[in-house]
């Protein structure tokens, strides 16, 4: 449920972050429109009226634009996309009761070109608002609906043919619009959830690729990828990186004798004590079927040796709990080597090395090249 909701959450972010930017320009754009529209009204309209439906505009405008900036300027992500959504829809709405609203008490009452006029440019607007706020279909709506049906309403009570046909056609722009912004906006909102899922399948599929199934440690891949990078970067900086090459003493006899369930078991339990007792900047991987390799950069061979001794120690007191009543102690044996001037794969194969000796020897013990 929460990972839904997270999704939901970055959806809406995303589409508000699309809602701002394809409709800053226009922000900028409209008040000039306002101003070209009170140019050709001032022949049929007093100036002082059309100045004081310009300083409306202008306030409108300047609050838009503040919330704008606000926004562009708050940190990203956006962790709280409905604040900025309400205020976005207000902001805007209000603009727009601004424009339609005022642009009837600067229409000329007995003049039906420049009554035209008017509504030729609030057509215009709202063609601009379906396409600006196709991120939002409610702003679409809406904004649609306040720049229309006030001189709608206008041109219906006119009562003659010629008007009653553009409240009309203004009727059916009205209707399409509300139609296409639903399409639109759901192709928007569709496309955002393919592009999560799909970025969601890519991580997931990475991970994977680097993550070893059964015990949740990185797998060789990622191993010999990665912790050539820290190898190389210590080299480079003049610093020690050591690194240990450990398996499970004896485990195929274990395997064989009491399955290969048990010995998953005692595989996962095994990953787990390493991770349990190494360090957060070492890289533990498993790369073979019960042998295993860390890491560990900036670390002397004496610090490395240490650290090997402790997972021994942890390793042989780790309980198993897995049904068996007589399960031998699990051990393990590991070969430790520090960097010196070499391959990473000369580097590698000093601790496989050390490695054979410490089973040599007895196993569970630690023996460092």
């Amino acid at each position: 449920m929460n990972h839904n909701n997270n999704n939901e959450l970055s959806i809406k972010a995303e589409q508000l972050e699309l809602l701002f930017k394809q409709s800053y320009l226009a922000a900028y754009l409209s008040p000039w429109i306002a101003a070209l529209l009170a140019i050709a009204l001032l022949d049929v309209q007093t100036p002082t009226i059309l100045m004081a439906w310009l300083s409306i505009i202008a306030i409108a405008t300047v609050a838009r634009l503040v919330v704008f900036k606000r926004f562009f300027s708050a940190n990203r992500p956006i962790n709280n996309p409905q604040k900025w959504e309400q205020l976005y829809i207000t902001t805007t709405l209000l603009y727009f009761a601004c424009w339609s609203v005022g642009g009837l008490f600067i229409l000329p009452p007995d003049n039906l070109t420049y009554q035209i006029l008017l509504m030729y440019f609030l057509i215009g607007m709202a063609g601009s608002a379906i396409s600006v706020f196709s991120a939002q279909r409610l702003v679409q709506i809406c904004s649609v609906a306040i720049l229309l049906v006030p001189g709608i309403g206008f041109f219906y009570l006119q009562n003659s043919l010629l008007t009653t046909c553009i409240a009309l056609g203004g009727t059916f722009f009205l209707v399409s619009a509300v139609r296409s912004s639903k399409v639109l906006t759901d192709s928007i909102t569709m496309n955002a959830k393919l592009n999560r899922e799909l970025e969601a399948a890519k991580i997931k599929a990475e991970t994977l690729a680097n993550i070893d199934e059964l015990t949740n440690l990185y797998n060789r891949r990622a191993f010999y990828r990665d912790g050539i990078k820290s190898f190389e970067q210590c080299l480079a900086n003049n610093k020690p990186c050591s690194v240990m090459i450990l398996d499970i003493d004896n485990f195929k006899e274990f395997n064989d004798k009491y399955g290969h369930s048990t010995g998953d078991t005692i595989l996962q339990n095994f990953a787990a004590v390493l991770s349990k007792n190494i360090r957060s900047t070492d890289f533990c991987a498993r790369v073979g079927g019960e042998e295993f390799a860390i890491i560990l950069a900036d670390t002397s061979l004496a610090t490395a040796t240490e650290i090997g001794n402790k997972l021994v120690d942890a390793i042989a007191t780790q309980q198993h709990d897995i049904g068996l009543d007589h399960l031998p102690t699990i051990t393990s044996s590991i070969g430790v080597a520090c960097n010196k001037e070499e391959s990473f794969a000369q580097f590698i194969q000093r601790a496989d090395t050390a490695l054979y000796e410490a089973k040599d020897m007895g196993r569970n013990q630690v023996i460092a090249a």
